[in-house]
């Protein structure tokens, strides 16, 4: 009946004027709807369906709708399904292969590469534990070299205190001996105050001394066997220790043949100074450098110069100051530069105190060596204050080497071969 009435009111329509092509049926609720004019879409008012009723698609394009009768395609077997998403599969899982084998090479190539560094590095680790080892052989002679140069300072030291406390008995005796002789009770003779005074310990400083020289020449073939930064200062230190050694010989046999031909005897005519100076070379066994501050007073009064003195003094300068250097560069290396300095500052200290002393003793040999021996007030002045010169020269040697050697035990403290290793010219040894 539904069918009946909507092809009446078709026909209705048809009847109107109205084309079939102004009216559609709703495919969700069949209602019939008529299309406005020009219109590409209409919604149902009944359903809400949108539909669109756009121009006509050409029949070419339409799909043949399949009738009921008409025999329907064969389904694809298992075989043939299966066909076109095996070689899919195929080409997957060459493609995981192809990038699983890269993968696999890369970490392969990766791990060589690694395995090269590791191996690079442990070479190079071996290399530098060779070199450090080897730098820990070489500090045993450097630490050795170091330890001498402090005993040989202490030695030094104590054989110049001894030397001082000499002279402060000498020049007593020699004022008492001027007092006595000026008030007529006798003669100055230096000789018997020699025998009472210098004799009794010079041979104690003297061997003192020795030792001292022999344990600077020691520490300096240390040097040298030593760490390679400081190895030529050993070498040029060895020769400086020969040389000091010979002068040395020489200036003390001149000062004993001297002794023992009686060229210390006082003459009326001369100043005292004069006179006994031969003593001090006597001293030279000990140390030269306050000899080496004489020296421009005897040029100047045109005095016997003692020239084997004059050298032997350069030569134990120049000791000290290689000493010092060595103990500045070892603290330097041990990371400790102001414990270099202070060693170094030591020889400064000697190199003043032996050029003031050499400018003070020529200013009191101006002062008062013009004196007769019965000017007894200017005579005594000018005793006293080449005494005083004497003195306090080797009381500043004294306390400068008590310095140094401070200085070059505590380098000892620092010099160990972690320290020294920072230094790449100390592993290339």
């Amino acid at each position: 009946m539904r069918a009946l009435a909507r092809f009446t009111h078709l026909l209705i329509g048809l009847d109107r004027g109205l084309g079939m092509s102004d009216i559609v049926a709703c495919p969700t609720c069949q209602s019939m709807l008529r299309l406005p004019e020009q219109a590409s879409t209409i919604r149902c008012p009944k359903c809400k369906t949108v539909l669109n009723v756009g121009p006509p698609i050409p029949a070419s394009d339409v799909a043949p709708v399949p009738l009921p009768f008409a025999k329907p395609k064969p389904k694809p077997t298992a075989g043939q399904s299966l066909a076109k998403p095996k070689v899919k599969r195929a080409v997957l899982v060459d493609e995981v292969a192809e990038q699983e084998q890269t993968e696999a090479s890369a970490k392969a190539e990766h791990r060589r590469n690694v395995t090269a560094a590791v191996e690079e590095m442990e070479e190079r680790d071996e290399i530098q534990l060779e070199k450090f080892e080897r730098l820990q052989d070489l500090m045993v002679h450097s630490r050795r070299a170091v330890v001498l140069f402090t005993w040989a300072a202490r030695c030094q030291m104590v054989a110049m205190a001894i030397v001082l406390c000499v002279l402060l008995a000498f020049m007593t005796s020699v004022l008492f001996e001027v007092v006595s002789a000026m008030q007529g009770r006798g003669s100055i003779g230096v000789g018997s105050i020699l025998g009472a005074t210098v004799f009794a310990a010079l041979p104690l400083a003297a061997i003192l001394a020795v030792l001292s020289t022999a344990l600077t020449g020691y520490g300096m073939v240390s040097v040298a066997l030593g760490t390679k930064r400081a190895r030529y200062l050993g070498y040029i230190g060895c020769v400086v220790c020969a040389l000091h050694v010979v002068f040395v010989i020489l200036q003390a046999a001149k000062a004993m043949i001297g002794l023992a031909t009686r060229e210390f005897e006082v003459n009326a005519s001369d100043p005292l100074w004069v006179q006994i100076q031969p003593v001090f070379d006597l001293f030279g066994m000990v140390t030269d450098l306050p000899l080496l501050s004489e020296q421009p007073t005897r040029l100047f009064w045109r005095h016997p110069v003692s020239y084997f003195g004059i050298f032997a003094a350069v030569f134990e300068f120049t000791r000290f100051v290689i000493v010092g250097v060595i103990a500045q560069n070892y603290a330097e290396d041990g990371k400790a530069t102001e414990l270099g300095y202070r060693s170094y500052k030591a020889i400064g200290r000697i190199f003043y105190v032996t050029m003031l002393a050499g400018v003070a003793r020529l200013v009191a040999a101006i002062a008062f060596d013009w004196a007769r021996a019965d000017e007894a007030f200017i005579v005594i002045l000018g005793l006293g204050a080449h005494a005083i010169i004497t003195f306090s020269t080797y009381l500043c040697l004294v306390l400068s080497l008590l310095g140094m050697a401070n200085a070059l035990n505590d380098t000892v403290e620092v010099m160990e071969a972690s320290r020294f290793a920072a230094e790449v010219e100390n592993l290339e040894v």
